[in-house]
């Protein structure tokens, strides 16, 4: 299965990197701006069973996705599952690291598998890896600003 793997070091303590990355509503800020996100539903609090709706416009394409969070761990860790959307399988591991005072690593590990059929072939595994290098690239980009580099 393919594997997309990312790393940040930030400014900031775990639990606040944690604690941003967990509120759906700062989601929006963390995409490139040729991607439209909106979220469609998603409860106040998050926790294992969670599922967050939402609606993306990426390379024009409108899509209608769900994750669920299958694992919660704070502040330490959470896993997200595409529980609708084109990918036959989508899993994203956030690992976030204490590396001492106010520095915090953030890790995005995805494993997937691209859709079959004439959409794989449109969609291919090296397409979407580098589509999350790009869109990571400005993820990170984004929370340098907000908490400043580690």
């Amino acid at each position: 299965m393919p594997e997309y793997r990312g790393e940040v070091v930030l400014a900031t303590d775990v639990e606040s990197v944690f604690e941003f990355l967990t509120n759906p509503a700062n989601l929006t800020a963390l995409i490139p701006e040729d991607t439209t996100m909106r979220i469609l539903s998603a409860p106040p609090t998050l926790g294992a069973g969670s599922v967050i709706e939402f609606e993306v416009d990426h390379f024009g394409l409108p899509q209608r996705l769900a994750h669920e969070l299958t694992e919660w761990e704070p502040p330490r860790r959470f896993v997200e599952r595409m529980i609708r959307g084109p990918l036959k399988s989508y899993v994203h591991e956030h690992v976030f690291e204490e590396l001492g005072p106010q520095r915090a690593r953030v890790v995005d590990v995805i494993r997937f598998e691209p859709p079959g059929g004439l959409l794989g072939r449109l969609i291919s595994s090296d397409f979407l890896l580098r589509s999350l290098e790009e869109g990571f690239a400005f993820r990170y980009d984004a929370l340098r600003r907000r908490f400043g580099a580690g």
